[in-house]
């Protein structure tokens, strides 16, 4: 996959520079409140844009590919890939890309809400709905979850140890 806007060495370095120096840590977007910047609140509307973008082109390729239109998919998978780039540029800016040991340590948490809290309630409103279509979709993705939490747990108990 060819990716032309991965940043420059500068752009690199920038960001290993707030890393290093701490400036990142100090503005970890979670969720849009009241006591967000315009700014922060910013990244975290691109960091969804960029990454809601990813997922769609990465199947518009997957389809196109199904369709035997090839070159139509590389294009697709080429601003997919520019789209990570962006995405995960706004997230470190952001502060959302910390320590290995933290980020396994919230990944592990994320998946916990997934399972606990946001499928759950997803499940029940396609139920109510009658949306079957949705709700197996939503019960495949909380026993994926299950794995990638029990994944990143594992992980971060030998990261510990």
């Amino acid at each position: 996959m060819v990716c032309s806007d991965m940043p420059g060495e500068s752009g690199r370095d920038k960001l290993r520079d707030l890393a290093t120096t701490g400036l990142i840590e100090e503005h970890v977007i979670t969720e849009k409140g009241p006591d967000m910047s315009k700014t922060d609140e910013n990244l975290e509307t691109a960091i969804n844009g960029e990454a809601r973008a990813r997922l769609k082109y990465t199947a518009f390729a997957l389809q196109a590919m199904q369709e035997g239109h090839p070159e139509i998919a590389q294009l697709f998978l080429e601003a997919a890939g520019a789209e990570t780039v962006h995405g995960m540029s706004h997230l470190r800016v952001a502060g959302g890309v910390v320590t290995t040991s933290q980020n396994l340590d919230e990944s592990a948490n994320g998946e916990n809400d997934e399972i606990e809290e946001m499928y759950p309630r997803f499940i029940r409103e396609a139920e109510a709905e009658g949306r079957k279509d949705a709700e197996a979709s939503f019960r495949l993705a909380v026993e994926r979850e299950k794995h990638h939490r029990a994944m990143f747990q594992e992980a971060f108990a030998g990261f510990q140890a």
